[in-house]
């Protein structure tokens, strides 16, 4: 879905040059141009969480969740309706010389046709742009006179702000779909890019100006959240918020962080050594001045099926309620290893992910964190004691829903190789969280006191770092938005 918008404003263009191909490459695979009046090839850009497949058929991943605006020139374009509908396939290669490198789906990219993107100015002085569904009501307000779209405009910012205030909706057919943030965006630290799809030249007040046909996409989502006012409270919220506002939800912000602690018999020889790094590592993330105040800590464990008689349970909450780091380190002391055999190595790994996620007591503005500790893999879907009937994949989905990160630290015991292969299959893809490029996984080796040491470390490093940066940038509800849609200066008088 785009939006349509005009501006007469100074906008930055950046335009990537398009190399044409020597007569060296004449015999080569030659790319689609971007049509058939033209000698330009066509390329696209790659959504959040965007694969490249071996064929049209999906069957074959080569490479998953490739990073957002990745550029490709196209070898095959869908066509009808499949192109009408963003259904089809593109082929894709790497240059215009025919390179070819795979197959995407139409709904993990958008043509790129203009090659051409723009930025925001600063929004000092000015009103938010608006964005419209279609150009047919911006053409009406274009060819009104001043006295007459001056209330106009007007009165579409204050339906927004009214909709905002009171919580309400918009109308479905509020002719507005989209608009810029009050706030200014440091498009260095929340890169978003923003390319022309296509253009209309038209005449506004004696002066040549143009209509834009626009999406945007961020850098820093994986999911991809429309930000149509209409049906995106969350967005509506985030675009009418000030920088009070801003100012009172970074003191609210909170951090929760919740251990999810593998206490089958096979964890016996490390459940000591694992419950020592579950505090030191809570500790320190709490020891630092700029988080005291804001983290607390919660931890769930999990054994297996309740068809095993003597395990007690398949999960169990320690802190019902999340706890400041002293009554934390004391719940950990009842954290304890089954001396009952589970009959199988795996166990039910994902109804402790599962439960740690959904039946936390989250506190409201927090940023949520899960950290797995095991050394075995989960049951695989099908497995009659894998009660949530969920993969790594299908879990990864959950948490997103949910906001929640994880964290996985993968105990590997030296005489486990199998195993630890499927773990490590399971605990990274896991961990892959919104916004990272690579996986929050740290493998242990169970008998090496120093690498459980480094380790610990590392993770400690990174939760920190994770956490600083998330109050140190914080932007309320519009950083966790993926918007389809382009913010250009919009001045109309």
């Amino acid at each position: 879905m785009n939006a349509k918008c005009f501006s007469l404003n100074p906008f930055i263009a950046i335009i990537l040059a398009t190399i044409l191909s020597s007569s060296a490459y004449a015999d080569a695979k030659a790319p689609v141009n971007v049509d058939e009046n033209s000698k330009v090839p066509l390329r696209i850009l790659t959504r959040p969480g965007a694969n490249l497949y071996s064929d049209n058929t999906g069957s074959s991943v080569k490479k998953s969740n490739l990073p957002t605006f990745s550029s490709y020139f196209v070898y095959t374009r869908p066509t009808g309706e499949q192109l009408g509908s963003g259904s089809g396939w593109y082929e894709v290669g790497s240059d215009d010389k025919g390179t070819v490198q795979g197959w995407i789906k139409g709904d993990d990219l958008f043509e790129w046709k203009q090659t051409m993107c723009l930025t925001y100015t600063h929004p000092d002085g000015r009103s938010p742009v608006l964005m419209f569904e279609d150009d047919e009501y911006l053409k009406t307000l274009v060819e009104m006179n001043k006295d007459t779209r001056t209330p106009s405009v007007d009165n579409l910012y204050a339906s927004i702000e009214k909709a905002s205030a009171s919580k309400e909706a918009l109308a479905q057919d509020f002719p507005v779909i989209s608009m810029e943030p009050k706030m200014a965006v440091d498009n260095k630290a929340n890169f978003t890019l923003m390319p022309i799809l296509d253009h209309k030249v038209i005449e506004f007040e004696g002066r040549e100006a143009r209509l834009l046909d626009i999406v945007a996409v961020s850098s820093t989502e994986s999911d991809r959240k429309s930000s149509d006012l209409r049906t995106n409270t969350d967005y509506l919220n985030a675009a009418t918020d000030t920088s009070a506002n801003h100012a009172k939800n970074l003191e609210d912000l909170k951090i929760d962080v919740v251990w999810c602690i593998d206490t089958t018999r096979s964890m016996g020889p490390y459940i000591q050594r694992v419950k020592q790094l579950t505090s030191d590592i809570s500790k320190n993330i709490s020891s630092d001045n700029e988080l005291t105040s804001r983290v607390m800590f919660g931890a769930w464990a999990y054994r297996d099926s309740a068809e095993i008689q003597g395990l007690e349970y398949v999960t169990k909450n320690f802190t019902p309620e999340l706890m400041k780091i002293d009554d934390f380190s004391k719940a950990l002391e009842e954290v304890k290893e089954t001396t009952v055999d589970s009959v199988t190595y795996d166990e039910d790994v994902f109804s402790g992910l599962n439960d740690a996620v959904e039946k936390t007591k989250w506190r409201d503005n927090s940023i949520r964190i899960v950290i797995l500790v095991g050394d075995a893999p989960g049951h695989q879907a099908g497995h009659k004691w894998n009660v949530t009937k969920f993969d790594a994949a299908t879990f990864r989905q959950v948490a997103d829903q949910k906001k929640v990160n994880i964290y996985t630290l993968h105990i590997a015991p030296p005489k486990a190789k199998k195993y630890n292969k499927i773990a490590q299959g399971q605990f990274r893809p896991l961990s892959l969280n919104p916004g990272n490029i690579s996986e929050m996984y740290w493998n242990i080796k169970a008998t090496d006191l120093k690498n459980f040491e480094t380790q610990s470390a590392r993770l400690t490093e990174s939760i920190l770092s994770f956490a600083k940066n998330a109050v140190s940038e914080f932007k309320p509800s519009l950083s966790s938005i993926f918007s389809e849609f382009i913010f250009l200066p919009l001045n109309l008088p």
